[in-house]
């Protein structure tokens, strides 16, 4: 398998997980909103709940982040924002693999050079 194949199905995961939540969450925030919540502060209340999960996540929480925003039903946004959200996952998601290529060859360059090492030090005993 190669590297970029391999970094996308991670972030294909990745972002499958951010859309799951994203959807769990704003159905949690149609349930809750039996005090007949505006739209906007139900908008608020995703939002607020989106970025205390991605607060926790590290070189995820971009991807993530974006994935959940593109769950958000088109009734909850604009048209600019939804463009906006759009062009976010899939930003999110270049650099979230191009990230993961670039760990992945590091890795592989390291480990390599550990092997190389390792046998001179042995022939050399």
């Amino acid at each position: 398998m190669s590297t970029r194949a391999a970094a996308e199905i991670a972030a294909d995961c990745l972002a499958l997980a951010g859309h799951d939540a994203g959807a769990a969450i704003w159905l949690a925030v149609e349930l809750a909103n039996s005090a007949g919540l505006s739209g906007r502060r139900m908008r608020r209340m995703f939002d607020a709940l989106i970025e205390e999960i991605t607060d926790e996540l590290d070189d995820e929480a971009a991807l993530f982040r974006a994935s959940a925003y593109e769950a958000l039903p088109v009734s909850a946004t604009t048209t600019v924002e939804r463009a906006e959200i759009d062009a976010n996952a899939w930003r999110a998601y270049d650099d979230y693999c191009q990230m993961l290529i670039a760990d992945m060859e590091s890795a592989a360059i390291d480990h390599a050079y550990d092997t190389k090492r390792d046998a001179r030090l042995m022939g050399g005993a």
